[in-house]
């Protein structure tokens, strides 16, 4: 995705999946032809022992100490970027912040294409969580986020950024949805790939619940056609788009988060908007965008 000569912007630590996103995000930048920026933070240490009698001025252990951990970032960030850019096709350069990893990311924002950042960072809880960095970058950014877990050898032998396969994305109408269609479509077009097209669709309950299966067949046909419309709705939004990519419609009666995560298993990128045609504006993350970051195989863009 290209937007003017900005760069994109990735968390990093020494944790795996983060750097599967440094991975993902240099081939994506080599597409792109901009550069990377690797970003880290230090939390300063607010620990601070009383004088004693005068001889120690109150606050002098603690700013030794936050300069050591300050230093000992900085070393660490410059010895990274310098491993990274050994090897990358494009520049690339570090940030260090100071404090909330996550607030440090989205003041980066502005000035980035995308964030990139890996789905959890020290936490050894299981697999399908995502990390307190990734989920408040998703749930605040005003620009796409890229959240990238390192493959599971057990489920997925292919490396974090394959590109070739599909670019999968959900679409319901909503604004979010067709901004994440169109952002798929770059992304699709950019690297040479297929775009798959996921709507979903829940059946009605009442029928069933009454035992009125006449009701229910004639309101799953009305929803069936609903469906297909909204599909072709958003789809009509890409007639003026070029570059023409390969793209299949998948309409499916389920739960729409079910739907993009099994797909997701093929996927190159899937792609989803922040929120749904249901969401509320208060909700910062819809629940089936949060579903499927949480879930999904493949690296995940949130887009609004």
């Amino acid at each position: 995705m290209t937007t003017e000569d900005r760069p994109i912007v990735v968390g990093i630590n020494d944790s795996s999946d983060a750097r599967a996103a440094v991975h993902w995000a240099i081939a994506e930048a080599r597409v792109c032809g901009c550069a990377v920026v690797l970003t880290h933070t230090w939390i300063a240490d607010s620990y601070s022992l009383p004088a004693i009698a005068g001889a120690i001025p109150d606050g002098t252990l603690t700013g030794a100490a936050n300069r050591e951990i300050q230093g000992a970032a900085q070393a660490w960030l410059d010895t990274t970027v310098l491993e990274v850019a050994a090897q990358a096709p494009v520049p690339v350069s570090g940030a260090l912040g100071e404090g909330s990893a996550a607030g440090f990311l989205l003041s980066l924002a502005p000035s980035a294409s995308m964030l990139v950042v890996g789905s959890r960072g020290h936490s050894t809880a299981a697999r399908w969580m995502t990390g307190s960095t990734s989920a408040q970058v998703a749930h605040h950014c005003p620009i796409p986020v890229v959240v990238v877990r390192e493959g599971d050898k057990e489920q997925n032998d292919r490396p974090t950024a394959n590109f070739c396969g599909p670019v999968v994305v959900g679409v319901d109408g909503s604004a979010s949805s067709l901004a994440a269609l169109r952002a798929a479509h770059e992304f699709a077009a950019e690297h040479h790939l297929a775009l798959q097209v996921v709507h979903s669709w829940q059946p009605p309950l009442s029928g069933t619940l009454m035992g009125n299966s006449e009701s229910f067949d004639l309101s799953t046909a009305a929803q069936f056609d609903e469906g297909w419309r909204t599909l072709h709705e958003s789809l009509s939004a890409l007639q003026t788009s070029t570059p023409v990519v390969p793209m299949t419609e998948q309409l499916q009666r389920g739960s729409a988060a079910a739907a993009l995560i099994a797909a997701s298993q093929q996927a190159s990128l899937t792609v989803v908007g922040a929120r749904g045609r249901g969401g509320f504006l208060g909700l910062l993350l819809g629940s089936v965008s949060s579903a499927v970051l949480h879930h999904a195989h493949s690296p995940v863009m949130i887009v609004r």
